[in-house]
């Protein structure tokens, strides 16, 4: 049995007048490209029958089917033509099959098979959109740059002839590699594959845009600025449009450091005075990222530096002015970078007046108090409604007092009848203290010798009286002197040693060079010490290498034999005398 020819033909004719209907009905639309239904011998045999396709058999001796019958079915509704029942495999069969040579049935019997598979699916396409970023809005759905769509499709019977598309709303053509999509553009784009046997899938349909298209994104500065000259009161803000998917994130950053995301201002009030440089850039919801935009800006923290010259009379301390009342006072202000805008005054507290030149002081005794502050153009000077002093304020007054002065000891000291004693380490100062225009200097001369400048304290390393002159004058040369002696003590107390009785004689021992006095037993050792410029402090003796012993009362000698005092003596002082151990035997 074969299948004939014929049968296509009618499945063509068929086919036509369903295309003709499907024209008249879909005239508006992208129309699907017409595809026949049909047959299909796969590469490996395999004869796929499309579902819609009428089959009708033919039986004929010769191989080549030219000399043949049609077969008619003893069921004419169903079986002239007749279509298959089963998706995938059918069966037109013989019930046994005959040897080939003597006409007779075969043993074992077994059937006579001829395979054909029914197809009635469509192929499934599946579409991918990658390389780009993708943002979906309640609107619409959005693809970045880089975009590619591809398709695969597939088809679990006679497989997959082809996949068309159409995009735009042009005709389907066949779809042979990857759709590149590179510029901004909004797309309808229409896919479906066909089978080898005919059968078309629904075709998918996509609506996106493609933004290849980057924000645009500016700064405005508000608050007090002058041109790219910001105050810390100054603010910047970014604003980004985009015209397709979407701002995603505006991010900045200052100076090259790390970039960050922007919210609703730049703080760049911790940045030091100076330059700087802010980038700034936005990226959309694709992925989009703006080129880098950049605003070079000078911070100006700084308020300007206002000085006050005096004219005539005058002497200057620690930011106060003494002067004559012939004196007049000039003000003058410098700024950093953004220049000085005002500068105001007001005397001994009075109206504020706007500077102009040099202004005279009444002409009274006591002290007059200018204050001024200034500002510059972009504010600095002033904190909302409080008004800074800026340069400070300046006390002009007249000084007719001298300094302050006096001396100190620092180390070893001891003070009686009304006199000083020091050690050579002992430290000498000097201090002057002035609470109007300041000390100038201290200077000091030694027993009437060559003056010299005081810088730090000093001692003096020789015994004996000494006497020191010594002066200090402030910043406007008022001078006040003084005087004060002392004695330098360097040497400790002379100890004296005396035993409660004469030795009795002298005996020589083995291990020792020279004889040593001999005592009776009960001797007792007396200990004095004498200073001849302070009193003498402490004794301390040690008797036979023991622990020294603060020296109260006579000494007791009660060991027999070898002996041997030490003795020690210091003065108010602290200075030392140590006397030489002497041995002795008591017997």
């Amino acid at each position: 049995m074969i299948i004939n020819s014929t049968m296509n033909r009618q499945l063509s004719l068929g086919l036509t007048a369903l295309m003709v209907t499907l024209v008249s009905t879909t005239t508006r639309a992208q129309e699907v490209l017409p595809h026949e239904a049909t047959y299909y011998t796969a590469p490996e045999g395999k004869l796929f029958w499309n579902a819609e396709l009428p089959i009708y058999i033919f039986i004929s001796t010769d191989s080549t089917g030219t000399d043949g019958q049609r077969l008619k079915s003893e069921n004419p509704s169903h079986g002239n033509p007749m279509f298959l029942d089963t998706e995938g495999i059918n069966w037109i069969r013989s019930q046994w099959a005959v040897n080939q040579q003597t006409h007779q049935p075969i043993s074992p019997q077994q059937e006579i098979l001829f395979p054909v598979w029914r197809d009635g699916t469509a192929p499934k396409t599946k579409v991918s959109f990658t390389q780009a970023q993708r943002a979906q809005t309640p609107e619409r759905l959005y693809y970045g740059p880089n975009l590619r769509l591809s398709t695969a499709a597939t088809d679990g019977g006679a497989g997959v002839a082809a996949t068309y598309i159409s995009v735009d709303a042009q005709p389907y053509t066949r779809y042979t590699d990857t759709l590149r999509l590179t510029t901004d553009a909004r797309h309808v784009i229409k896919v479906y594959s066909v089978d080898h046997v005919g059968n078309v899938e629904a075709p998918q349909e996509f609506l996106f845009e493609v933004d290849v298209t980057a924000p645009l994104t500016r700064h405005t500065i508000g608050g007090e600025y002058n041109r790219d000259i910001l105050s810390v009161r100054a603010s910047i803000t970014l604003e980004s449009t985009d015209q397709s998917s979407g701002v995603q994130q505006v991010y900045y950053q200052l100076d090259g450091g790390t970039a960050r995301k922007y919210g609703s201002s730049i703080p760049f009030q911790g940045l030091p005075d100076g330059e700087h440089v802010l980038t700034y850039y936005t990226v959309d919801r694709v992925g989009n990222r703006e080129a880098d935009k950049q605003f070079s800006f000078y911070l100006d923290k700084t308020p300007p530096v206002v000085t006050a010259t005096v004219i005539g009379d005058q002497y200057q301390n620690r930011g106060r002015v003494f002067i004559s009342d012939r004196t007049t006072v000039e003000l003058k202000a410098e700024d950093n970078h953004s220049g000085v805008k005002s500068m105001v005054f007001s005397i001994d507290g009075g109206v504020e007046k706007e500077y102009t030149e040099p202004f005279p002081l009444k002409k009274s005794d006591g002290n007059h108090v200018v204050n001024y502050y200034a500002v510059d153009a972009v504010g600095n000077g002033f904190r909302g409604e409080f008004k800074e002093e800026y340069g400070g304020r300046q006390a002009l007054s007249l000084d007719m007092e001298a300094p302050e002065v006096k001396y100190s000891f620092a180390g070893d000291l001891y003070i009686t009848r009304d006199t000083a004693f020091i050690t050579s380490k002992t430290e000498i100062g000097l201090e002057a203290s002035d609470e109007d225009s300041g000390v100038k200097n201290i200077g000091y001369k030694i027993n009437g010798g060559a003056g010299q400048v005081y810088e730090a304290p000093f001692t003096i390393p020789e015994e004996g009286f000494y006497s020191v002159d010594f002066f200090s004058t402030d910043l406007v040369n008022n001078r006040n002197t003084a005087e004060f002696f002392f004695i330098v003590d360097n040497t400790g107390p002379e100890i004296e040693r005396i035993f409660s009785a004469e030795p009795v004689g002298r005996i020589e021992l083995d291990d020792k060079d020279t004889a040593l006095p001999v005592y009776s037993k009960g001797l007792t050792v007396y200990l004095g010490a004498t200073d001849h410029r302070v009193n003498t402090k402490e004794i301390w003796y040690s008797l036979n290498g023991g622990q020294a012993v603060l020296y109260t009362r006579p000494i007791k000698v009660n060991q027999l034999g070898i002996n041997t005092i030490s003795v020690t003596a210091t003065d108010e002082l602290g200075n030392k005398t140590e006397l030489e151990a002497v041995e002795f035997f008591v017997k």
